[in-house]
């Protein structure tokens, strides 16, 4: 049973999904805005949810306002959003000719690009390099695992890799691009 002066909240949702208010809600990239529902736990309590307008990339923040039942009493409850950033990194990886050895500089922009994928989200990697040369796939595939033990040895797994032969380009070169979000 609940009291008059009850200022809590029974659940809160947003987007139709039930949200716990004392942890950071994620959202995908580019979310502007979030349709939430309150409900309070005493019948009669209003809640009323302040509007600052769209979400930014980061941390936004809502407050909800509780009045109880018998209008003497409120509570404000704090609602953090975090709306996710998508990012995408190009490197162009120089391999030594038929083999799937790194070229020294080559060393140094696997490290770079390692370093700008350390915290990424739902990673998809997608490796192409031109298929030129004799075996070009056999050479794709263990150029690939040579990028892929290099970015699992600095704690990045990619949720998704795609690899593809192109009509252009050079078979030393392995070019690299990498989706993610923050």
């Amino acid at each position: 049973m609940t009291e008059t002066w009850d200022t809590s909240l029974s659940q809160i949702s947003a987007n139709g999904r039930v949200i716990d208010p004392e942890r950071t809600i994620y959202l995908a990239p580019g979310t502007k805005n979030v349709r939430i529902s309150i409900i309070t736990s005493q019948p009669g309590a209003l809640a009323a949810l302040d509007q600052n307008g769209d979400f930014n990339a980061g941390s936004n923040v809502r407050y909800v306002t509780v009045t109880s039942a018998d209008g003497a009493h409120k509570a404000t409850k704090k609602l953090t959003f975090y709306v996710f950033t998508k990012h995408l990194e190009t490197s162009k990886i120089r391999f030594v000719e038929g083999k799937s050895g790194l070229l020294p500089a080559s060393k140094m922009l696997i490290k770079q690009l390692a370093a700008k994928l350390k915290n990424s989200d739902s990673l998809t990697l997608t490796l192409s390099m031109s298929q030129n040369s004799p075996r070009a796939n056999s050479l794709l595939s263990r150029r690939s695992a040579t990028i892929l033990a290099f970015l699992k040895n600095q704690g990045i797994t990619p949720m998704k890799v795609i690899k593809t032969l192109s009509t252009s380009g050079s078979s030393q070169t392995l070019s690299v691009s990498a989706s993610y979000r923050n």
